[in-house]
């Protein structure tokens, strides 16, 4: 993850946290913030499940209006918190699989496939 995404969700959960009566929308969008750090954060889904649950209970109680205003739960913040402080560093490695079969395409001329199982023979649809 590039430092500059870091520093994006960091100062995100900042902002929420220093706001007094922040909207479900912007609660949301930390949410997405978080969220959008997969796969190289392992843990957003964690960091953000409880947001999630208090958004779902909040739009349900103020009829989908993103716009009410209101107080994140302790269990929020500390998830956010936590979040915050673990997000320094986080990367996913790049690897390279080996797999037992591959699959070759054709759609120059409507679509085709090629699978080694069927002796290798070119088999074309579509016509």
């Amino acid at each position: 993850m590039t430092e500059k995404k870091e520093k994006g969700v960091k100062q995100a959960i900042e902002e929420i946290l220093g706001t007094d009566g922040p909207t479900i929308r912007h609660l949301c969008q930390v949410i997405g913030k978080i969220l959008a750090t997969m796969p190289a954060n392992k843990f957003a889904r964690l960091y953000t499940t409880r947001a999630n649950l208090l958004k779902d209970l909040l739009l349900n109680l103020y009829d989908q209006d993103y716009e009410k205003r209101i107080t994140v739960s302790e269990e929020v913040i500390r998830d956010f918190l936590d979040q915050k402080q673990r997000l320094t560093g986080v990367s996913s490695l790049i690897f390279e699989s080996d797999p037992d079969l591959e699959l070759f395409s054709d759609a120059s001329n409507e679509w085709g496939v090629f699978a080694p199982f069927r002796r290798d023979v070119y088999i074309q649809f579509g016509k």
